[in-house]
């Protein structure tokens, strides 16, 4: 699929992007649903949400709502809600 959407790529762009994936999707089954799993509580689910897609779940967002709690600018981590760095791997 790789190699017929992008036919310009050499093989070891498509050999280093196609393994870039799968290793994205063994971080995703081990961080959703693995680790979720395991550690089943409330914190752990709402941590990996924030973690994963880089924001507040919406039931937090909603409680921090009801209870007038603001966030600063460095409450976070820079990393979280800016768009991934894939380290030049990809640039679809």
């Amino acid at each position: 699929m790789l190699a017929k959407n992008h036919p310009d790529w050499t093989d070891d762009r498509l050999f280093q992007t196609a393994r870039l994936i799968n290793a994205a999707q063994i971080v995703q089954i081990h961080t959703r649903e693995w680790t979720a799993a395991i550690l089943n509580t409330d914190f752990i689910h709402e941590s990996l949400f924030a973690q994963w897609y880089g924001k507040l779940s919406p039931r937090v967002a909603k409680l921090m709502k009801d209870l007038n709690i603001t966030l600063g600018a460095n409450t976070f981590p820079s990393h979280i809600g800016n768009p991934p760095d894939y380290r030049g791997f990809l640039s679809l």
